[in-house]
């Protein structure tokens, strides 16, 4: 046989293949994964998009966080969340240094600024758990541009995290979509 018509021929996975025996000799399969009913599948694509929304929750409570040592001329934090407000955190402290007077003012307007796009993420976040599908594709739009500027900075460590949340956040936009076409299967 040639091997253009080897790949006209689909290669069975081995559970099809048992499965095929099974139905061929009218038995059943004891290897094939019992069938799921309706109920569990909504279960479990809740449970998906539920874990997705929740990074929003997660980014913007560890950036607040950050925000919050920073504020206090914290010398650590939390290695993730938001690269933009790590970034505005780090511009108001270089900015009050610079100023000499007003230093804790400075600094309080760049903590605002960090909590309200952390407070964004987290509105984000409440609406992605509420599923409305655009939450999720907002806030993943939102989130690949802050991982940009990990890229940017040289956050490798950063950048990982972000790509990590992103997979989860696309995994559970996927699941809220899905669960947006069971109960609306026209949409």
């Amino acid at each position: 046989m040639s091997r253009e018509a080897i790949k006209e021929y689909p290669v069975a996975t081995s559970e099809e293949i048992l499965e095929a025996v099974a139905a061929a000799q009218g038995g059943e399969n004891e290897n094939a994964a019992p069938a799921q009913s309706g109920q569990e599948v909504r279960d479990q694509l809740e449970t998906r998009a539920q874990a997705g929304a929740r990074w929003f929750y997660w980014v913007a409570a560890l950036s607040v966080l950050n925000s919050i040592i920073m504020l206090f001329n914290g010398s650590w934090g939390f290695l993730f969340g938001l690269s933009g407000t790590q970034f505005v955190d780090a511009l108001a402290v270089g900015i009050a240094q610079e100023a000499g007077e007003g230093i804790f003012l400075i600094k309080a307007v760049g903590f605002a600024v960090s909590a309200a796009v952390a407070g964004l993420f987290a509105l984000i976040g409440r609406m992605a758990l509420q599923g409305r599908t655009w939450a999720f594709a907002l806030g993943t739009v939102f989130f690949s541009f802050d991982a940009f500027l990990s890229l940017v900075f040289q956050d490798y460590l950063g950048l990982a995290f972000h790509a990590w949340v992103l997979f989860s956040l696309v995994m559970g936009a996927r699941a809220c979509y899905a669960l947006a076409r069971q109960e609306n299967p026209r949409a």
